[in-house]
């Protein structure tokens, strides 16, 4: 059945009085009568009546001939705050009808902000990724953590973007750094705005060991080049393997190996292939595991020494020597 005309599809959308009115959150009613055909059906609302935002209705979607009460709940409103509000509704592919404007007012600020339960990842040796879900309350918070040994905590840390503003949410995500290896941290967040402190659970993480790294002994060893060895307990990390080498303990080169990553503790074997090595040479070197915050772990230094040339080499073009054709002629 279609709408008759539009005189009579507005007295079939009807705007009722906001009920619940908090100072961020409101529940916004009506009552639609769909007139045979499938409405959607949806709030319209905002400070003044060009509304600007909108929020579908309960139930979203109606038909029949009765009239249908539905409702909307409204969050991340600001306080003291008069909003504009419509019902609103009609078939797929014709104009919304439109119920009356009407008004509310939020209340005066009093929720404290809230927060969720906290999450830990990218644990590694000195630092770990920590994350929790803040609401803002009715007034801007600011967000921090508390960390520590015990539940009593003791270090305190806050971050860029610490705070969350009025009557919105987000996951706050902070990098904790300077922990100790192998050690166990309690933390949880903290929240302050002008209506109260809040707290989320406690929660705790343990830090990883050290990896060990173990230098081998460099094999395939020829004039230009060698495999360096070693191996690698990764202590349940994920590291990209590499060598640093040299003349000296200065190294001053390196050359990239494996990426390595394991939940568990895992001894891995580890190879690193420089080419650029001179001939009779003998050279210091290291295995290095670097993790995913670039902290970096070294295997005690080793040597080796690469063999003489295998032909000669010029001092400048590093190509074999040969008599020049003046040469050739003359003995010829």
């Amino acid at each position: 059945m279609p709408w008759p005309d539009a005189q009579a599809q507005s007295s079939l959308v009807t705007t009722h009085a906001a009920t619940n009115v908090g100072d961020l959150s409101v529940t916004l009613n009506g009552v639609v009568n769909p007139g045979g055909v499938s409405n959607w059906v949806f709030f319209q609302y905002g400070t003044t009546t060009s509304y600007g935002q909108a929020i579908s209705a309960e139930p979203s979607s109606i038909t029949g001939t009765a009239n249908v009460t539905v409702s909307a709940v409204v969050t991340g409103l600001q306080p003291n705050t008069t909003y504009h509000f419509r019902l609103a509704a009609g078939p797929a592919g014709m104009p919304n009808v439109f119920g009356a404007d009407m008004t509310f007012t939020t209340g005066p600020p009093a929720t404290p902000p809230a927060l969720g339960t906290p999450l830990t990842d990218n644990i590694y040796t000195t630092r770990a990724r920590i994350e929790c879900g803040v609401s803002g309350g009715s007034s801007v918070a600011t967000v921090s953590v508390e960390y520590g040994t015990t539940t009593n905590y003791g270090s305190v840390v806050t971050w860029q973007n610490s705070t969350v503003e009025i009557g919105t949410s987000r996951v706050n995500n902070l990098f904790i750094s300077g922990l100790q290896p192998g050690t166990t941290y309690h933390y949880r967040f903290k929240a302050v705005n002008n209506e109260g402190t809040s707290y989320s659970p406690d929660a705790s993480f343990t830090t990883l060991e050290v990896p060990l790294l173990v230098t081998g002994a460099a094999t395939s060893v020829t004039d230009l080049a060698a495999v360096l060895n070693g191996t690698i307990n990764t202590m349940g990390g994920s590291y990209t393997i590499s060598a640093q080498y040299g003349t000296t303990t200065a190294y001053g080169q390196s050359r990239s190996g494996s990426h390595i990553s394991s939940f568990m503790s895992i001894v891995v074997p580890c190879e690193v292939n420089p080419t650029n090595l001179l001939p009779a040479t003998t050279y210091h070197y290291r295995l290095v595991a670097t993790d995913i915050y670039n902290t970096s772990y070294y295997g005690q230094n080793a040597s080796f020494t690469t063999a003489a040339a295998t032909r000669p080499f010029s001092t400048t073009a590093r190509q074999p020597l040969t008599a020049s054709p003046h040469r050739r002629a003359r003995l010829g």
